[in-house]
């Protein structure tokens, strides 16, 4: 058994992910990952340049443990999903229910969480990968790289308020 958290991925946090890890979800280092059915069934695409063109990826979740929502974590996504996607409605559920890791860069979900009881501690695309290039002993460059695919291939860029800002914008 290891002694390493659970954390629930939505959608954007996944896409971010398969963009810095190569699409080796299953890969990530630092926590056990799980996603819900609600973002089995989003469609996750990441943008590449083929002979000059723009295509897009699909990301695979394979690999990534899929967990169920139990009765009483229906009901509050439910409740969640009045305000929120349903991945994101799902995710925070499961999250505060188990009292799980929540891995969300959608504002809306992120204050949704904050208001939570239980308090649901949210963790940021920055976070994770941060804690997994740290894990995995990544050199500085094999950083810059992953950190500019997932700028350019998932249009990503941490907010502002990111506790991990000054790290992505330094690593880069």
């Amino acid at each position: 058994m290891t002694d390493e958290p659970r954390i629930v991925l939505d959608a954007c946090v996944c896409l971010n992910l398969a963009a810095a890890l190569d699409g080796d979800l299953a890969g990530l280092l630092g926590w056990i990952p799980y996603v819900v059915p609600q973002v089995v069934a989003e469609a996750l695409l990441l943008h590449d340049r083929v002979d000059g063109q723009l295509v897009a990826a699909q990301v695979s979740l394979q690999g990534l443990a899929v967990t169920s929502l139990t009765e009483e974590e229906t009901t509050m996504y439910v409740d969640f999903a009045r305000h929120l996607d349903d991945g994101e409605a799902a995710s925070i559920a499961v999250a505060g229910h188990r009292r799980w890791l929540l891995g969300t860069d959608d504002k809306a979900a992120r204050r949704t969480a904050s208001h939570a009881s239980p308090l649901i501690a949210v963790l940021t695309t920055p976070t994770v990968i941060r804690r997994h290039t740290q894990l995995a002993d990544w050199s500085p460059s094999r950083i810059a790289r992953a950190l500019r695919a997932v700028e350019e291939r998932a249009a990503f860029l941490p907010p502002r308020d990111d506790p991990d800002l000054d790290w992505w914008v330094g690593s880069k």
